[in-house]
């Protein structure tokens, strides 16, 4: 079955390579998140790596020189200018980024800088990430600069990209890949790494990223870093594109495989916290008991948080990740409304969330609780059961998001949109919309004695 090919232990060797050389080595393509990329969906000035170009880099580190460094500007607190300079001193052939619904505008205006500036080299431009996936055309329109878009998970065709980059080739025709100068309606497959692929797949290379200046407040010690245990979604929430974007069948690395890496980090990198970006870290219950089985035995000493269902939280479960040392659970609850629960497809009922959520509470892990402000059919009624709930539930964190309409999505499949607010994102209080009166509102009312911190 799927769930026993995630749980496989069938381990293969992950090898760790040298520092990429520096210098004189042209890169092939340099992965690229550019200043400001962070703080385009956080309000806080979180930073964290850029978890899948690491992923896209450890495919080809083995191969020797430089092939495709990793850039975290955001990370490294550069500006502009010594991003700029650092980039164009490697002589790249193509820059990558990874676009998300709100980085748009941030990598299209670095996609035409780079390119001007690197005149008269000719400099190609390469499109990833969640909002290429969904929208590959509608990406080319908003990013004239980019030459390509790949869609779905890119490491799957990322050693043959490199290779033609080298070549000075095409990228037409090759799996995933959409160029600026095809035709057609038809769009190219999805890319998935497929389900037995896992334990040959490197995990992502960290090797010089600026690991100690990575934090968020959720964070209660440093160095953090994300990690991705498992890929994809088996629920079917309105307002979410993961299951179309990673899959429904969830996917990953062995247990043993995951506590390897860990174990590497924290020996290796200094590693102290770890943000799980599972959809869902709780997916297969049985697989997280392991995991945090292991994490004890082998005695990492980590702290943690994760994003999970409470209505699959049992009193054994939420032990176990207090004793592994989760210290923080991010829940979505969405809304307090139960008609706007099955509306979204939440496939949960609130007294089981709450019972859920008060599980993780009496076992020692905070709680944080998200809500969905704006959905199709919100009103002030509807408004006030999710504060409701929020005052029975008294989260440690607490966290009201504007709706926003992302491709791939049922609800946008469905037809729906937005009829004000414009581009406002997740965390936008500021358009002068109905929404933002509602946000003000949640968050003026929820909040007291040891509860109610805005969270991240």
């Amino acid at each position: 079955s799927s769930r026993n090919d995630v749980m496989s232990k069938t381990r293969m060797p992950h090898y760790r390579f040298p520092r990429p050389s520096t210098g004189a080595v042209r890169a092939v393509i340099a992965l690229l998140q550019p200043p400001g990329s962070c703080k385009a969906f956080t309000r806080s000035g979180s930073s964290y790596p850029p978890l899948g170009l690491c992923q896209l880099a450890a495919t080809v580190q083995g191969r020797g020189n430089n092939l495709s460094p990793v850039i975290d500007a955001d990370g490294e607190g550069w500006s502009d200018e010594t991003t700029l300079k650092h980039i164009l001193s490697m002589r790249p052939k193509a820059v990558g980024m990874s676009v998300t619904s709100g980085t748009k505008q941030l990598c299209e205006r670095w996609g035409a800088m780079l390119k001007r500036e690197a005149q008269p080299s000719p400099l190609r431009v390469v499109l990833g990430g969640p909002e290429a996936s969904m929208d590959p055309r509608g990406v080319l329109t908003s990013c004239p600069s980019a030459d390509a878009v790949v869609r779905g998970e890119a490491e799957v065709i990322f050693p043959e990209l490199v290779d033609r980059l080298l070549e000075d080739m095409p990228l037409q025709g090759l799996r995933g890949v959409l160029e600026r100068s095809q035709e057609g309606p038809e769009l190219p497959e999805l890319l998935r790494v497929p389900k037995g692929g896992f334990p040959s797949l490197p995990f992502p290379a960290l090797n010089d990223l600026p690991v100690h200046r990575y934090w968020c407040p959720d964070a209660v010690r440093s160095p953090m870093v994300t990690f991705h245990s498992t890929r994809g979604c088996p629920f079917k929430c309105g307002f979410c594109a993961s299951p179309e974007l990673l899959g429904k069948k969830v996917r990953g690395w062995g247990v043993e495989d995951v506590l390897d890496e860990l174990e590497w980090l924290v020996q290796e990198k200094g590693v102290k916290e770890v943000s799980f970006v599972d959809d869902v870290f709780t997916a297969i219950p049985r697989r997280t008991q392991a995991l945090c089985e292991g994490m004890v035995q082998r005695e990492l000493g980590l702290s943690w948080f994760c994003n999970a269902r409470a209505d699959q939280v049992n009193a054994r479960l939420a032990d176990a990740m207090a004793a592994a040392g989760c210290h923080q659970v991010y829940i979505g609850m969405e809304s307090g409304d139960p008609e706007m629960l099955k509306f979204i497809s939440k496939g949960a009922k609130l007294p089981t969330l709450e019972r859920g959520a008060a599980l993780l509470g009496a076992a020692g892990v905070k709680r944080s609780v998200g809500f969905v402000i704006g959905l199709p059919g919100e009103t002030d009624e509807t408004v006030s059961r999710s504060i409701e709930l929020a005052k029975r539930v008294k989260p440690e964190r607490i966290q009201f998001s504007r709706w926003t309409p992302l491709a791939g999505s049922p609800l946008v499949k469905a037809g729906y949109g937005r009829t004000e607010g414009g581009d406002a994102g997740f965390h936008d209080r500021l358009a002068e919309d109905q929404v933002s009166r509602w946000l003000a509102r949640c968050y003026s009312e929820c909040w007291g004695d040891g509860w109610g911190k805005t969270s991240v």
